[in-house]
């Protein structure tokens, strides 16, 4: 059976997507299909999707980490095996078998049918909902941290505005748009390089679709505050900065968040709050908050 073959590229990562199936420009959504690189790199996560479910046979599981409704998760030294269900568009629950190796850079997929695939407009790489389930493991081991946040590149800098579900992270990116390239407005990757930290789009939006693969030099970290002015607050408690900063990591499953995984992410963080300049960002709606951002000297 021939094998078709996609490759994708996220915040400097490259994806190698393989699929026992014909793959078309409809294939996935446009959103994912922005991050579409064209060629193999030294340093690939593999994805594979095959179809029709695999015969265990009394094959051992290994430990039973976590299960819920939609996924059950179990653990072996030399792989993980998560076995889920994914809605499609009609509602229509599609089983899946995912064995992934303890780097996350090796995820093989048995999907019960294929109608999802051949439909199209297929949101995500990998299983279960999101990508952000391996994303988030790979990271950690590259120097990198996915936020709950939204960003921009704004004269060749880029801005992150971190925040709960309500803090105004979209109306943020609204007020923006047309003045700033817009990344994300709900996940974004900040990456240490040698040269400093650089913040990442994703795919995985919010309430605005408009996503870039594009990436800046991280300016400045900006705490959400809605308000009835425009104004920033400098941030004086560093344990409060590095509390309110791990609050909006996005975190892997409870099983997946290894004390390794925590130790690489929080130095990250600890990192960031000493080399990048934090404020919080105090706004309202008119506008002016932009005039206020271009304006910003550390």
């Amino acid at each position: 059976m021939k094998t078709e073959c996609r490759y994708f590229k996220i915040a400097g990562i490259t994806i190698q997507y393989q699929a026992d199936i014909p793959l078309s420009k409809k294939t996935f959504s446009p959103n994912l299909a922005s991050f579409e690189s064209g060629k193999p790199e030294k340093d690939m996560i593999r994805i594979e999707h095959h179809f029709g479910l695999p015969d265990f046979g009394g094959q051992e599981m290994g430990q039973k980490v976590f299960e819920r409704q939609d996924l059950t998760i179990f653990r072996k030294p030399s792989e993980w095996i998560f076995f889920s269900n994914i809605l499609t568009k009609e509602s229509k629950p599609l089983q899946q078998v995912a064995f992934v190796n303890p780097e996350y850079t090796h995820i093989k997929i048995f999907n019960e049918r294929d109608d999802l695939f051949r439909d199209g407009d297929i949101p995500m790489l990998s299983f279960h909902q999101t990508d952000q389930l391996f994303i988030t493991r790979v990271l950690a081991k590259r120097n990198g941290i996915m936020f709950h946040a939204s960003g921009v590149r704004m004269d060749g800098e880029g801005l992150l505005f971190l925040g709960h579900s309500e803090a105004g992270k979209s109306t943020m990116i609204k007020l923006l748009e047309g003045k700033a390239e817009i990344l994300c407005d709900d996940r974004i990757i900040v990456r240490q390089e040698q040269k400093g930290f650089r913040i990442h789009g994703t795919w995985h939006h919010g309430e605005i679709p408009t996503v870039s693969p594009h990436s800046a030099p991280l300016k400045a970290i900006f705490l959400l505050e809605k308000a009835s002015h425009n104004r920033l607050l400098p941030i004086a408690d560093k344990m409060q900065l590095i509390s309110r900063l791990s609050d909006c990591t996005i975190k892997a499953l409870k099983p997946l968040g290894t004390a390794d995984w925590w130790t690489q992410n929080l130095a990250i963080i600890d990192a960031l709050v000493v080399k990048i300049p934090c404020r919080i960002l105090e706004f309202d709606r008119s506008g002016q908050v932009v005039d206020l951002l271009r304006n910003f000297k550390p």
